[in-house]
């Protein structure tokens, strides 16, 4: 009798050892098939948003069908989902920007008249940038026209040029400035508008008239040349601009230098302009 009943109690031991083996795989089992599901689920909804973003039909189906089904899920009263998909007036852009290069085009096929100090000066940025100095010449040329117009110190323009860009029409920051005045077609889409839109930021006439009107509004705005070129950087009030106004006043002094026929002197207070025929009596690195 007690054999019989250690029999029984052994076998009873290893049919619940056996029940939780197989209890534990299912559970298992179970957990990898939600894992995969969850996988397979993500993958086909990164799939249909990626198709949703690309194809603007099958969004406006995708949206209408969550609409759909929240409103039987959720009680909630059934909506119909309008997707508009206009598109920008590519014509009334092309125009702009077709115009603003028919001017440029028409600008460079004359010669440009530049008087004795604006070849120099110039010859003074062609030189130190290793440029063509026709084109540079073109440059000055405009900068003296936008800033009679705008009201703005062409130097100062010329300088501000050569500080943000190098001279270099092509030229982008990292943070998305453009041109040689390297305007931002973010903050100032208002005045890229007329010629275009942003990419116009690149066509040098476009961005000396742009940059120029910027620049005369903030130091309107802001009541002297330095406070406006410190806000013409995008520093903050009272922020200290890492010496860019000085940078900038430096070269206007060095251009207004090259156009008479003198060089820039730094001293303690500003920066003057020494006449050329000075020279001979200094000693050298003075």
């Amino acid at each position: 009798m007690q054999m019989t009943a250690a029999n029984a109690a052994n076998q009873t031991a290893r049919l619940g050892g056996n029940v939780r083996i197989v209890v534990a795989d299912i559970a298992s089992g179970v957990v990898i098939c939600a894992k995969k599901g969850f996988a397979l689920l993500g993958i086909v909804t990164l799939c249909a948003a990626v198709f949703a973003f690309i194809n603007p039909e099958a969004r406006g189906v995708m949206t209408q069908a969550a609409t759909d089904l929240s409103s039987q899920l959720l009680g909630m009263p059934k909506t119909v989902v309008v997707v508009r998909t206009e598109a920008p007036d590519m014509d009334a852009i092309e125009a702009a920007t077709r115009d603003a290069l028919n001017r440029e085009r028409e600008l460079a096929s004359k010669p440009v008249n530049l008087t004795r100090e604006q070849k120099a000066a110039a010859q003074f940025l062609a030189s130190k940038y290793k440029l063509a100095p026709e084109a540079i010449g073109q440059v000055v040329a405009e900068a003296f026209r936008t800033g009679q117009q705008v009201k703005v110190d062409p130097l100062l323009l010329l300088a501000v040029m050569s500080i943000e860009s190098s001279m270099n029409p092509f030229a982008q920051s990292p943070m998305g400035a453009r041109g040689l005045m390297q305007v931002m077609p973010v903050v100032h889409a208002d005045k890229l508008a007329g010629f275009g839109g942003a990419g116009a930021a690149f066509h040098p006439l476009v961005n000396i008239r742009v940059g120029a009107q910027i620049l005369r509004e903030l130091i309107e705005r802001n009541g002297s040349v330095e406070a406006g070129l410190h806000a013409y950087l995008g520093a903050q009030p009272g922020v200290d601009d890492n010496g860019y106004g000085d940078r900038v006043m430096s070269e206007r002094a060095r251009i207004e230098a090259a156009m008479r026929g003198t060089r820039a002197v730094q001293t303690a207070a500003n920066t003057v302009a020494k006449p050329a025929t000075d020279r001979a009596s200094e000693a050298p690195g003075s």
